[in-house]
């Protein structure tokens, strides 16, 4: 993790870098507000990337004590187990694709997910995002296996640059598993997969739903900035702008938080 921090840290440094020098004058305020924005989506990029070693080590954990209790059950106890050697997120290579038999059903052009009977509904315009206090934590339970293995299949797909198959296989986890601790990861991909497809008024309901359902959730922060960021794609100036203020004051330690300043500025 500290060799993936020191890489973050001199792409930063070579951004700023090279954007200042490209500068052909004095930097504008545009100029430090895009290069804090692009910077704030390294920093997300990374506390993503954080996020998923932290969970696939947890995996290898569980695998392997799986296996310890086959091996029991097998008289195969005592067997020496070979040293795990753990990957270095620097070096680590890209995810094996992932090809098209695996899906089933196939994938759709834009499917709208509807778990517990309850469509995603985008807000009107001029309006904030709201309704952030469905808890995150309390009644959601654990994935299975076959769940684990339909999201982790969904997450490596969005990061392939195939967002179609991503968000589809997102939309059959919900529809599997609604209500498990990772329902609003999921949620909020499905909004990551349509907004890097100019789906925008579709990725503003998945974002939205994120903060409806689970407001007090690890991605609600950046779920409500995101809002924001769609509300101002779509030209809804107030509606982005109030949305900003949201994050300002339901999540004012997070980067997220940062951003969302960063945009009210941009508006003004």
């Amino acid at each position: 993790m500290t060799r993936y921090r020191a890489l973050l840290a001199l792409v930063l440094t070579t951004l700023v870098s090279g954007a200042c020098s490209s500068m052909p004058g004095a930097a504008t305020d545009d100029d430090v507000v895009e290069l804090r924005r692009r910077i704030h989506e390294l920093q997300l990029r990374t506390t993503m990337a954080e996020e998923e070693i932290d969970h696939l080590k947890g995996r290898i954990g569980e695998l392997e004590g799986a296996q310890g209790e086959g091996r029991a059950d097998t008289g195969t106890e005592g067997v020496d187990r070979a040293p795990v050697v753990e990957a270095d997120p620097v070096r680590a290579q890209p995810p094996a694709m992932i090809e098209e038999t695996d899906l089933d059903p196939p994938p759709v052009a834009r499917a709208e997910v509807v778990p517990e009977g309850v469509a995603p509904r985008e807000p009107e315009a001029g309006a904030a995002i709201t309704g952030t206090t469905a808890p995150s934590g309390g009644g959601l339970g654990p994935v299975s296996a076959a769940g684990q293995e339909l999201y982790d299949r969904g997450y490596t797909l969005f990061h392939q640059g195939r967002y179609v198959d991503s968000e589809s296989t997102f939309q059959r986890f919900l529809q599997g598993w609604p209500d498990t601790e990772l329902a609003d990861n999921a949620w909020y991909w499905i909004g990551e997969a349509r907004f890097a497809r100019d789906d925008i008024s579709g990725a503003l309901a998945a974002f939205s739903e994120v903060v409806r359902r689970y407001g007090s959730g690890n991605k609600a922060p950046d779920a409500l900035f995101k809002a924001g960021r769609c509300q101002e794609r779509l030209g809804d100036v107030q509606g982005a702008r109030s949305t900003y203020q949201e994050v300002l004051r339901l999540f004012p330690q997070t980067a997220a938080a940062v951003s969302a300043q960063e945009g009210l500025d941009s508006l003004r």
